[in-house]
């Protein structure tokens, strides 16, 4: 293995672990909807007769186990995400670019590719502990020479990346604890535009500063000093929250840079051909890099 090869293994770590200092940034940011959504699940578990409440708690903790560990990652690719094996002209398309993936710990039994509908715009997914999916849009241009295998290996390093920093490990089993988040906010959203007061909630969530100081107010007026701490606690998370999301979305970015980083840095023809290309070719990376972040901020932070 290359100089850089065993950099980037001893920088990310072959097993997929990431520093602390990012696993807590993770943390912060998956926070409210892990809270909320646990809280959502005991309140509708403590309604339900006794053996449904069991039988659904044991089968969520036994499915959440299978998601951490990774069983359940292929099933869930192909189900959830409309993932698909690479097929053999899917591997003569993508030969040359897994081949300098996999040079540098980025390809290859490490990451498994998969191939999923869209459009060559559509960039890259990274899923749970070692999967990637890959546009049918993308690998027919890389085909086709529309689009260069140095391009290519560049945009796919930006996904695998995120694996092998491991940024992605449990977003699989989040993704499942967190959908009372999700269906609570996607009915609070729907619900607002049905009535027509989704200007007015909007609104109302700007000033949600003077809403928690009356409502603190009110709770200290009469003597409820956990109940006014609490509010006071609430609204301060409602502030601190979309900070530690713009700083895991950052720390996503910085872990898909580096990956593009190695492969600019140690592979001559892909420096040679990003350091002289058209602004297109520049944009078409930010884009696919984009994509890849934002899917991954939705399905864990929604």
């Amino acid at each position: 293995m290359s100089k850089p090869a065993q950099s980037l293994s001893r920088k990310w770590a072959p097993r997929g672990r990431f520093p602390s200092s990012s696993g807590w940034c993770k943390a912060r940011a998956v926070s409210v909807p892990i809270v909320t959504s646990t809280a959502i699940t005991c309140a509708v578990g403590a309604v339900l007769p006794p053996l449904p409440g069991l039988a659904l708690f044991t089968l969520g903790m036994v499915f959440a186990c299978l998601l951490v560990v990774g069983r359940m990652e292929p099933l869930v690719v192909r189900v959830v995400y409309g993932g698909a094996p690479l097929t053999a002209e899917d591997h003569r398309a993508l030969g040359p670019v897994l081949a300098v993936l996999s040079s540098y710990g980025l390809g290859p039994p490490t990451v498994r590719f998969w191939v999923r509908h869209g459009s060559p715009a559509d960039g890259p997914i990274s899923v749970g502990r070692r999967s990637v999916l890959v546009s049918r849009g993308l690998i027919t241009a890389i085909s086709s020479g529309e689009v260069g295998v140095e391009r290519a290996a560049v945009l796919l390093a930006q996904a695998a990346g995120l694996v092998r920093g491991g940024a992605t490990r449990g977003d699989l089993c989040i993704r499942f604890w967190t959908l009372p988040w999700v269906v609570l906010t996607y009915g609070m959203v729907g619900a607002a535009r049905g009535f027509g007061v989704l200007p007015l909630v909007r609104m109302t969530w700007k000033a949600r500063w003077l809403l928690t100081v009356v409502a603190a107010a009110q709770a200290m007026a009469e003597s409820h000093v956990a109940l006014a701490g609490l509010v006071v606690g609430i609204g301060a998370i409602s502030y601190l929250w979309p900070r530690w999301v713009r700083a895991w979305q950052t720390e996503c970015q910085v872990l898909e840079d580096e990956a593009a980083a190695v492969l600019r840095a140690c592979t001559t023809r892909a420096g040679d051909a990003l350091g002289r290309e058209d602004p297109d070719g520049q944009e078409a990376g930010r884009v696919g890099r984009a994509t890849v972040a934002r899917n991954r901020h939705l399905s864990v932070v929604r």
